[in-house]
């Protein structure tokens, strides 16, 4: 079962996105489910539509665009502790373009889309906070992409390490620079 403080994380999460008052942060909890993950995996292949939403406690997931036509798999997104996880609209049932991989021993706080849904009906605000998920996952791989163009890709690699220093500990540099869109590294 979620503790208090890891549930105030996660309605702190919610509440950015939107209210989440008394009534609805009591319905929320019950719904909630942790998974910890004991070896790295693929949780959700491309193509199908997302099931849950995760919040994640510890770890990492790592979005990862599959390889079509000419062009070759890639990472697309990391998440963090703290962040909760969605590709688009979480009540719009799409159908992801990404696989989502779970790092070996992370710990996530998982809610079915299925029962937000029908959580929806009683509190209205939940569409709110479902927009807000969808707009944050957009807004930060645009403010990434424009922070690197913008800062030169030096000085975004270097302060992308800086802010991030545990996800070089646990994911091979490859794969971080490809997401960072660095294929020219030999000035680092």
């Amino acid at each position: 079962m979620i503790d208090n403080i890891q549930y105030d994380l996660l309605i702190g999460q919610l509440d950015w996105y939107g209210y989440v008052d008394p009534e609805l942060r009591k319905a929320l909890r019950p719904l909630l489910k942790l998974v910890q993950y004991q070896s790295t995996q693929i949780i959700k292949k491309a193509g199908e539509a997302e099931q849950y939403i995760w919040f994640i406690l510890d770890g990492y997931i790592r979005f990862i665009r599959p390889p079509g036509g000419k062009y070759p798999g890639r990472t697309v997104r990391f998440y963090f502790p703290g962040a909760i996880t969605s590709e688009g609209n979480p009540f719009g049932q799409y159908k992801n373009r990404s696989d989502i991989e779970v790092l070996q021993g992370s710990l996530l706080a998982q809610i079915e889309i299925a029962a937000l849904l029908k959580l929806s009906t009683r509190f209205t605000e939940l569409k709110k906070i479902a927009d807000g998920i969808e707009d944050n996952t957009r807004t930060w791989g645009l403010i990434e992409y424009h922070c690197a163009k913008a800062k030169g890709k030096k000085a975004f690699y270097e302060e992308y390490r800086s802010d991030h220093p545990d996800l070089f500990k646990v994911y091979p540099h490859e794969q971080i620079l490809d997401y960072l869109r660095i294929y020219d590294n030999s000035y680092l």
